[in-house]
């Protein structure tokens, strides 16, 4: 019974996921979720060991405890998306509290976002206030349907989205900015995004963890390399390699927030 409820369950994701719009499940129908994990509902809630564990616990247990969606959100460009196709921006595509609340029906109980940011890609590094209250809304909605929540950036100081997707179209060229990968300034600025997104979202109590950069991809934008002995061997601590760059983001967001977890690191 368990097995074909969690089949239920994949099923509906991935329909949900390709944009179908099948018809609305059955109360009786919807799998019955029982929380394997929970935190307290606020910090100062009392710690109940009963039901409570560290964000820690998540990572580190031999059981998976996430299962749930991605979600991509972008900076509406709109020269580039028209009024309708990411939503009116300035971030989009839009969400809704009902979206994050059938996922949490279906049986989810995590959202994975991948999104820009918190500061301009272009000199000088600057906060974006926009992109922090898109963030703070979105969040509070993931929250009230009783989600966890990862945040993981593609977008900062010398990174647009366009290497990852675009690289090869010629719309992408004037847009495409991915200098950071030659750039120590544009790292240390990184280094310091981080450490403000932390410090400010480590209020939200569902956000378990950060994903520092999707998709790092210097070896095969820049240098057209794939192999990774081929690439240690001339490149190993160089600003290509993703290994000299993310220690420093991590120390930066240790020193404002020892909880949250940066998916790969070890306690």
């Amino acid at each position: 019974m368990e097995r074909n409820q969690i089949l239920l369950v994949l099923f509906a994701l991935v329909l949900q996921a390709c944009g179908s719009s099948p018809e609305p499940i059955p109360a009786s129908e919807v799998p019955v979720f029982e929380p394997t994990v929970a935190f307290p509902a606020s910090p100062d809630a009392p710690h109940n060991p009963q039901y409570a564990i560290s964000k820690w616990d998540l990572w580190s247990s031999n059981e998976t405890l996430l299962r749930g969606a991605n979600i991509s959100q972008v900076i509406v460009i709109p020269e580039l998306d028209g009024p309708t196709f990411k939503g009116p921006g300035p971030i989009g595509p839009p969400y809704t509290q009902e979206d994050f609340d059938r996922l949490a029906a279906l049986g989810a109980n995590y959202v994975s976002i991948s999104g820009p940011g918190i500061y301009s890609i272009e000199p000088p590094y600057e906060l974006l206030p926009e992109v922090v209250a898109h963030y703070d809304r979105l969040l509070d909605m993931i929250a009230r349907a009783d989600l966890f929540a990862t945040m993981g950036f593609r977008t900062g100081p010398g990174r647009a989205d366009w290497s990852i997707c675009c690289a090869d179209e010629a719309w992408a060229l004037p847009y495409l900015v991915d200098s950071v990968w030659e750039n120590r300034v544009e790292q240390a600025a990184w280094v310091e995004m981080w450490r403000a997104a932390a410090e400010h979202f480590r209020g939200h109590s569902n956000v378990v963890a950060y994903k520092l950069m999707v998709e790092p991809n210097a070896a095969g934008f820049h240098l057209n390399i794939y192999d990774p002995e081929e690439f240690f061997a001339s490149y190993s601590g160089s600003t290509y390699d993703w290994n000299s760059f993310f220690p420093d983001i991590i120390t930066s967001i240790r020193e404002v927030d020892p909880e949250n977890a940066h998916p790969g690191e070890r306690r």
